[in-house]
């Protein structure tokens, strides 16, 4: 009764008379409202938890792994680059010379090998590498801290848009009672309509009020459908299918 009070404070006058031709067709065996009820709201925080946990696993939070393993690579690759650093060279000397050989008044022999080995280091190039790997290794961080900020997004994107779909359907539970008791009201008013014992005023008053509590109930489940379709395409599959 005090749900209907602050209906009657809110709607006005309509409302009230529908409601006091449901009152009195309460105890009849009155036709009940057409709108589909929906199922009881779901509460469970396992359940909740388990959604995240399908969403985790989705492609989104996939490609931040990939970015991951990709920032990771580099960081292999730049420190492999050492050896493309290094020049290695080798000679071959073809010049021989006879033992047999006197050479006049010389007072120096001089001998010459037969191959040449080179290493060139770049000091400058191999200290600034140093640089480039610890570059690498920030990116892995960053790909990291941005795989843990896309998981927290994930988990409030899914506990939002779940605590939106329980509210749609259960505010959709309570305007399915209301619509019952005016189904119930609007059944005989119609009825003394055609008997002409009400005016065309208060049954277009009371049809008014009727329709506009069935379109809410219309556009409650709507959003209700639309948000579950939001759910769905983040977790990957049906809601139903989810186990509680």
């Amino acid at each position: 009764m005090t749900r209907h009070m602050d209906l009657f404070v809110k709607r006005g006058l309509p409302y009230l008379f529908l409601m006091m031709f449901s009152l009195a067709a309460g105890a009849q065996n009155q036709p009940r409202s057409a709108a589909v009820r929906p199922s009881p709201p779901l509460n469970d925080s396992a359940f909740q938890e388990r959604l995240v946990q399908l969403a985790i696993g989705g492609p989104q939070y996939d490609a931040s792994s990939h970015q991951v393993r990709i920032a990771e690579y580099k960081v292999r690759a730049a420190k492999q680059s050492w050896f493309n650093l290094l020049t290695l060279s080798l000679n071959y000397n073809d010049l021989e010379f006879s033992k047999n050989n006197n050479v006049v008044n010389s007072q120096n022999t001089y001998i010459y090998p037969k191959y040449f080995f080179g290493l060139v280091i770049p000091i400058g190039t191999i200290i600034s590498k140093g640089s480039e790997i610890k570059s690498a290794r920030e990116d892995v961080r960053i790909a990291q801290d941005n795989q843990a900020l896309l998981a927290r997004q994930i988990r409030a994107d899914v506990l939002s848009k779940y605590a939106t779909y329980k509210n749609y359907r259960e505010l959709a539970v309570i305007e399915n009672q209301i619509m019952d008791d005016l189904s119930a009201g609007f059944t005989q008013i119609e009825k003394k309509f055609r008997d002409g014992i009400i005016t065309i005023e208060a049954f277009s008053s009371a049809s008014h009020s009727y329709n506009e509590e069935k379109a809410k109930i219309l556009s409650l489940q709507l959003q209700a459908e639309i948000t579950k379709l939001d759910l769905e395409r983040l977790i990957g599959v049906k809601l139903e299918s989810v186990p509680h």
